[in-house]
Order: C-alpha cells, then structure tokens, then sequence
C-alpha cells in the first residue's frame, strides 16, 4: 500500500549579525557592518509505503500449516526544498542547501513497491533458510 503524499511547510526568520553591508567614502574606505535578514521557506515532501507479506509453508499431503508468519515491511521517501526571500548571507549552511534544492517528483510505484519489498524478501529467505536447515 502506498500512502498519500505529505508536503510540510516551514517559515523561519534568519540573521546574521557582523556581515560587511557597505564601505565608506573616507579615504582608505572602511567597511561597515550590519544584519542581514531573509525569510527561509522549507518544504518537506514524505511518501509512506508498506505491505506485509503472509508467508506460509504447508504439508500439502497433509493438509497443514508448517510455518505461518506475517514479514512486515516499509518505506519512506523523502524530500526537501525551499525558497527564501531577503539577503541569501544570512542563511546558514543547511538552509541554503535546502533553498537552492527544487522540488521533483516522488519516485514512481515500481521504486516504492521495492523500497517496502526488500525488507520482506530479506525476512523471508531468513525465514525460508532457517526452517529447511533442519532438513539436511
């Protein structure tokens, strides 16, 4: 099953003090420091897949169950982006990382179904693999 696509959004006001904003006319010229400010606009985009896979070994000659167990399995993708407003100096590393990222479309359903998928297989072949051992 794969779940709805969620999009958070995130407005938060950044600084940063002691940055050269100018220079003076006085000869030498001297820098003169200020704040700059900007309006960081982050967005995240989350995609919650899962499924569980009922596996079971029967006895077909006997009509019955030898191993029943439910493997779980899930996946999350995600995203972020942003914009900001205002003097790009005073964003901080990580936020204009995010900024200069654009939004792209989640993965499609065959990249979601093997992102839950392998989890499962991985339990399974455990599962298959521990059972028939005490066959040899």
């Amino acid at each position: 099953a794969v779940a709805e696509s969620k999009i958070e959004e995130k407005t938060q006001p950044v600084q940063k003090n002691n940055v050269v904003v100018g220079r003076t006319n006085s000869d030498p010229p001297q820098e003169v420091l200020g704040t700059v400010k900007a309006t960081v606009i982050t967005y995240k985009r989350t995609v919650n897949s899962s499924a569980r896979l009922d596996f079971k070994i029967i006895d077909v000659a006997r009509s019955r169950v030898l191993n029943h167990k439910k493997f779980p399995g899930k996946h999350q993708w995600k995203h972020e982006w942003g914009t900001y407003r205002g003097d790009e100096r005073a964003l901080p590393p990580n936020l204009k990382k995010i900024a200069n990222q654009r939004n792209v479309p989640p993965p499609g359903p065959q990249q979601l179904f093997a992102g839950f998928a392998e989890p499962i297989f991985a339990q399974a072949c455990n599962e298959l693999k521990r059972f028939y051992t005490r066959f040899r």
